[in-house]
């Protein structure tokens, strides 16, 4: 399946099409952008970044700290952590 990636020109508010993309670390990415609308022309970078956790993940990389969203109720994760067979 291929996504492409897309934001408002912030100059014509046309979409702005992803062309291009880095990856600056785990958790983010640099993506040059290019306006559709011909007489504007305009070609920008934004990055992309993960900023927390909706739901965490079942194998999780020790190396990545993203917060938890607030929504999520502490307790009950840590009591489902804490029933997930092999963990104790």
């Amino acid at each position: 399946m291929s996504v492409r990636i897309s934001m408002h020109c912030p100059h014509c508010r046309a979409r702005g099409v992803g062309r291009t993309s880095k990856e600056l670390s785990v958790t983010m990415r640099e993506i040059t952008f290019m306006c559709i609308n011909e007489k504007c022309g305009h070609v920008w970078v934004a990055t992309l970044e993960a900023a927390r956790t909706l739901s965490p993940s079942s194998i999780p990389n020790l190396m990545v700290q993203l917060p938890l969203s607030p929504h999520i109720n502490r307790v009950d994760l840590l009591t489902q952590l804490n029933d997930e067979p092999g963990t104790a």
